[in-house]
Protein backbone atom coordinates (compact mmCIF):
# COMPACT_ATOMS: atom_id res chain seq x y z
CA UNK A 1 0.00 0.00 0.00
CA UNK A 2 1.33 3.10 -0.70
CA UNK A 3 1.91 5.73 2.23
CA UNK A 4 0.06 8.71 1.20
CA UNK A 5 -3.32 6.56 0.49
CA UNK A 6 -4.20 6.56 3.92
CA UNK A 7 -3.95 10.26 4.71
CA UNK A 8 -5.63 11.12 1.00
CA UNK A 9 -8.59 8.74 2.18
CA UNK A 10 -8.72 10.61 5.26
CA UNK A 11 -8.59 14.00 3.35
CA UNK A 12 -11.18 12.82 1.36
CA UNK A 13 -13.84 11.94 4.53
CA UNK A 14 -12.87 15.19 5.80
CA UNK A 15 -13.83 17.14 2.56
CA UNK A 16 -16.91 15.06 2.34
CA UNK A 17 -18.34 15.89 5.74
CA UNK A 18 -17.43 19.42 5.80
CA UNK A 19 -18.85 20.25 2.13
CA UNK A 20 -22.37 18.31 3.63
CA UNK A 21 -22.05 20.99 6.36
CA UNK A 22 -21.24 24.15 4.06
CA UNK A 23 -23.88 23.07 1.77
CA UNK A 24 -26.73 21.88 3.76
CA UNK A 25 -25.35 24.66 6.73
CA UNK A 26 -25.82 27.05 4.17
CA UNK A 27 -29.26 26.36 2.25
CA UNK A 28 -30.56 26.02 6.18
CA UNK A 29 -29.19 29.56 6.84
CA UNK A 30 -30.97 30.78 3.90
CA UNK A 31 -34.35 28.87 4.22
CA UNK A 32 -34.26 30.58 8.23
CA UNK A 33 -33.96 33.91 6.46
CA UNK A 34 -36.44 33.50 3.99
CA UNK A 35 -39.30 32.04 5.96
CA UNK A 36 -38.60 33.38 9.26
CA UNK A 37 -38.19 30.33 10.95
CA UNK A 38 -34.65 28.95 13.96
CA UNK A 39 -35.03 25.30 12.95
CA UNK A 40 -33.65 25.03 9.58
CA UNK A 41 -29.94 25.78 10.13
CA UNK A 42 -29.24 23.07 13.16
CA UNK A 43 -31.13 21.11 10.69
CA UNK A 44 -29.44 21.65 7.92
CA UNK A 45 -26.21 21.09 9.68
CA UNK A 46 -27.49 18.06 10.65
CA UNK A 47 -28.70 16.56 7.40
CA UNK A 48 -25.20 17.46 5.78
CA UNK A 49 -23.28 15.67 8.00
CA UNK A 50 -25.12 12.49 7.44
CA UNK A 51 -24.76 13.54 3.97
CA UNK A 52 -21.21 13.20 4.28
CA UNK A 53 -21.25 10.41 6.24
CA UNK A 54 -22.89 8.26 3.90
CA UNK A 55 -20.76 9.49 1.02
CA UNK A 56 -17.96 8.33 3.21
CA UNK A 57 -19.19 4.99 4.08
CA UNK A 58 -20.02 4.55 0.03
CA UNK A 59 -16.60 5.78 -0.59
CA UNK A 60 -14.50 3.72 1.77
CA UNK A 61 -16.36 1.21 3.23
CA UNK A 62 -17.95 -0.20 0.44
CA UNK A 63 -15.44 -0.06 -2.10
CA UNK A 64 -15.34 -2.58 -4.46
CA UNK A 65 -11.99 -5.32 -4.00
CA UNK A 66 -11.30 -4.67 -7.78
CA UNK A 67 -10.88 -0.61 -6.40
CA UNK A 68 -8.64 -1.44 -3.68
CA UNK A 69 -6.57 -3.81 -6.28
CA UNK A 70 -6.27 -1.39 -8.14
CA UNK A 71 -5.20 1.50 -5.75
CA UNK A 72 -2.59 -1.36 -3.97
CA UNK A 73 -0.90 -1.98 -7.20
CA UNK A 74 -1.46 0.90 -9.61
CA UNK A 75 -3.01 -0.48 -12.37
CA UNK A 76 -6.17 -1.42 -13.00
CA UNK A 77 -7.77 -5.45 -12.78
CA UNK A 78 -7.61 -7.78 -16.20
CA UNK A 79 -10.76 -6.96 -18.33
CA UNK A 80 -13.31 -9.68 -18.85
CA UNK A 81 -14.50 -10.82 -21.95
CA UNK A 82 -17.49 -8.35 -23.00
CA UNK A 83 -15.95 -5.86 -20.16
CA UNK A 84 -16.28 -1.76 -21.47
CA UNK A 85 -14.39 -0.22 -19.60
Amino acid sequence: MRSGSTSASAEAAGGYILAGLLIFGGVGVWLDRTLHTGVLTPLGIVVGCLAGGYLVYLRVVRASPDALIEEQNGSSPPMAEGDSR
